[in-house]
């Protein structure tokens, strides 16, 4: 299969505002839902206060957006302390989340993308992050690569499909993904879900803007 070190190396130049700083400071911060005291402040009095002054904020910044954030932040932040604490069955990463995934996809604002990340930055060994230069790495990649030609082209679904669909999509994502990264494991760059994904951004957006620039055309 083709080397996408090239691709990843460009991704800093590219995704500056995606570069590993702010990539590790999240990582950080989700690291704060492993302490004990994390789902008693959740539940204490204070939190609800705070909730009351940042509401407003949120609903004014929902009146003008086409991507709402959710006003209903305590569920938010419980579903995703819980995904974090999940433990991943190697025979079926799935298996302790597939609640999670459905009480996420019926948050306001989230789609399979935001989804991803979410169990990217809880779990980052175990689902990667799709969104649409994924999808458009990932078919240029299986047009150009035989060990790649028995995989669907995987597809990000339409935002009202089911979420036994959506799940559906993005096992197809991690199906194809995870044959890319078996086939660089032996890489230096390229050995992880973080560094394909930077090789999938950068491929996927220069396949997006081919694709662009032959409509145009």
């Amino acid at each position: 299969m083709e080397s996408l070190d090239k691709y990843a190396n460009h991704f800093d130049a590219s995704y500056p505002a995606y570069a590993d700083a702010r990539y590790l400071g999240i990582l950080a911060l989700v690291s704060k839902y492993d302490s004990d005291s994390a789902s008693t402040l959740l539940a204490s009095e204070s939190f609800k206060q705070a909730l009351d002054i940042i509401l407003p904020v949120i609903a004014i910044k929902n009146y003008k957006s086409q991507i709402p954030f959710p006003e209903d932040v305590l569920a938010v932040v419980e579903t995703v302390l819980e995904v974090r604490g999940a433990t991943i069955d190697a025979s079926d990463r799935f298996k302790n989340l597939t609640l999670l995934f459905n009480r996420l996809e019926a948050t306001q604002g989230f789609q399979l993308p935001t989804i991803s990340a979410v169990f990217h930055f809880c779990h980052p060994e175990s689902f990667p992050i799709v969104d649409v230069n994924v999808q458009a790495a990932c078919k240029a990649l299986i047009d150009r690569n035989p060990e790649l030609a028995e995989y669907e082209y995987p597809k990000l679904p339409a935002p009202r499909s089911s979420v036994k669909n959506k799940i559906k999509k993005y096992k197809l994502f991690i199906a194809v993904i995870d044959k890319i990264l078996d086939l660089h494991r032996e890489k230096n760059i390229i050995n992880n879900y973080r560094c394909l994904d930077k090789a999938l951004m950068v491929l996927g957006a220069l396949q997006l803007k081919k694709t662009t620039d032959a409509v145009i055309s």
